[in-house]
């Protein structure tokens, strides 16, 4: 009988171990079998977790890839707050922070005293603060971080940087072309981990390289850095002997839209865009609206000259200097008598080029103004464009904007507006669309997006386009636009010298002058217009803007490889000559 007990508990005990054993390994498989999956999202879940980081934002490149803008990696420093110890002098850390980043104390106590898990200290560091960061670290600062972003730089400075733009703190397009390309530019996201502490608190890891797969688009302009040169020093040394309030420089490709200089003055080195007031950094170029006085004549001319409505050497009566249209009286600078039609152009005769302008009618005019495209924007793909002042011919007065807005009075346009007609004017007729944006490419020279030559439409006839270029060319060789003459091109070119208004009346002393430049004249490449706002003096376009578009064209077409014009003999070539 005792026996029989015996046997009895121990299978009971075995059986027992049994169970537990089956109901361990079952416990075992449903852990690390079925629910494997679960327990191992959940551990990833609490220790780590993704972020979004970005790429660094696309260059900004000249025609030739030389970069306008990039980005480049730099650091900022963040604190987690809830990582400072309890017993630590929060104040005594605050200090030497502080004192590292050059803050102010009471903002930095701040962020140790903040509830929250995460906070930037100071964004973009210099290097010099980086490394002191890197030494706090070291010495127990453990709840400091270093965290890697991208900072636009400039390396041109001053140099296109109406054009260019600038971004924010956060990299994003705030102006120019950085705003305007911001959907390109912006860099793309892509994932990395982030651990977390035994808290739970987030830590941010350094950035890590972007997969290759997301790709960096960098914009392509038409811009060519080394015409931007040649145009910036001329127009600012014209700057510097007439002190203008303000100008603008322009270079201009005929046949395909291609802007290829773009200055405005005052400058500003986007770069530190902050130290600069809003004036300072408006893109004349595209935004500044002026009267183009008798650059505007060159107009009414081609348009008679399309409807066959003059000829070159008929002779209009210009009169003593003044002439009387119902109440309006007209003057010329000088008395000009009767003189052939091509001659009211080169010596700007303003009642000659109203004659010629009532000849045509206002409805014509009007027209053949708006297929120039005067008072419509250029599209150029530039922040702040203006669309210029030219009113409907319904609104025009009568006797005076027949007469006045044909010498470039009563009509306000932008100096890209201008440029854009001229080279219609000198392309044989055809308006073409102007482009500064040319592809948007990636790194590795993949065209993503490109921007091909437009004719917008034909506005001239091609004959039509070569009287008004023979008459051009004699303006510079015989009439206002002798400062322009070149030793080694034919330029063909117009003078315009305006009066401001000041107080709702034309200055007497306030003058906008400017000149517009076509070369070589008789196979015309490009067009270059220099405008100077308020200069000291008369402010005469032939004096103040005509000699910085002779050197602006002659250094352009130089370094563009186009032969000269005419042949210069070196000293002893002469003496052989003789």
């Amino acid at each position: 009988m005792k026996q029989h007990n015996i046997s009895f508990w121990c299978s009971l005990y075995l059986a027992g171990l049994i169970l537990l054993f089956i109901g361990c390994f079952v416990k075992a498989w449903v852990l690390q079998v079925k629910q494997f999956k679960d327990h191992t999202n959940y551990k990833k879940k609490i220790t780590s977790s993704y972020i979004t980081i970005r790429t660094p934002r696309g260059k900004i490149l000249d025609q030739r890839g030389d970069p306008l803008a990039l980005s480049v990696r730099v650091y900022s420093c963040c604190m987690y707050p809830q990582m400072v110890s309890k017993d630590a002098d929060k104040r005594q850390l605050a200090r030497t922070l502080s004192r590292v980043l050059h803050l102010p104390f009471n903002k930095t106590i701040k962020k140790f005293n903040s509830t929250s898990k995460f906070r930037w200290v100071k964004r973009i560091l210099t290097k010099y603060e980086e490394q002191k960061i890197r030494q706090l670290k070291k010495d127990g600062f453990g709840f400091i971080d270093l965290v890697a972003e991208y900072k636009r730089r400039y390396p041109g400075s001053k140099s296109l940087s109406h054009v260019i733009g600038y971004t924010g703190v956060d990299d994003q397009g705030l102006a120019g072309l950085e705003l305007t390309c911001n959907q390109w530019l912006s860099g793309k996201s892509y994932k990395i981990y982030m651990r977390r502490d035994n808290r739970g608190n987030k830590i941010l890891q350094q950035l890590e390289e972007p997969p290759k797969q997301v790709r960096t688009k960098n914009v392509l302009l038409t811009i060519d850095s080394v015409i931007q040169t040649f145009t910036e020093d001329a127009l600012y040394m014209m700057v510097e002997k007439f002190r203008p309030k303000s100008a603008v420089g322009l270079v201009y490709n005929i046949h395909n839209g291609d802007v290829l200089a773009m200055v405005s003055y005052p400058r500003f080195d986007n770069n530190r865009y902050k130290d600069y007031n809003m004036e300072t950094m408006r893109n004349r170029a595209v935004n500044a609206i002026y009267e183009p006085g008798s650059t505007f004549k060159s107009f009414t001319f081609a348009a008679a000259f399309n409807e066959g409505l003059i000829k070159e050497d008929e002779m209009i009566d210009c009169g003593p200097g003044i002439w009387k249209f119902g109440p309006r009286t007209l003057r010329d600078s000088h008395a000009c008598h009767t003189i052939s039609t091509e001659n009211v152009l080169i010596k700007s005769s303003n009642i000659g080029t109203a004659k010629i302008a009532i000849k045509l009618g206002e409805q014509k005019l009007f027209q053949y103004l708006r297929d120039f495209g005067f008072g419509q924007k250029t599209h150029l793909g530039l922040t702040g464009e203006e669309y210029g002042i030219f009113n409907h011919v319904d609104k025009w007065t009568n006797h005076y904007s027949i007469t006045s807005i044909p010498m470039g009075q009563e009509i306000n346009v932008t100096p890209i507006q201008l440029v854009k007609a001229y080279g219609a004017l000198a392309n044989g007729g055809l308006m073409m669309k102007p482009r500064i944006i040319k592809q948007i490419v990636s790194e590795d020279g993949f065209v993503i997006q490109d921007w091909p030559p437009e004719i917008e439409k034909r506005v001239l006839k091609v004959e039509t386009s070569k009287r008004v270029l023979r008459i051009l060319k004699k303006v510079v060789e015989e009439g206002t636009g002798k400062n322009a003459r070149s030793d080694l091109y034919d330029i063909g070119g117009k003078t315009g010298t305006s009066q401001k208004i000041v107080n709702g009346a034309y200055s007497k002393t306030q003058h906008v002058g400017s000149f517009i430049g076509i070369a070589p004249i008789n196979n015309p490449k490009i067009v270059v217009l220099v405008v100077l706002d308020d200069p000291l003096g008369k402010g005469y376009g032939g004096t103040v803007a005509a000699p910085a578009v002779k050197l602006i064209i002659e250094n352009s077409l130089q370094y563009l490889n186009v032969p000269p014009d005419k042949i210069i003999l070196s000293e002893n070539e002469i003496e052989r000559e003789q």
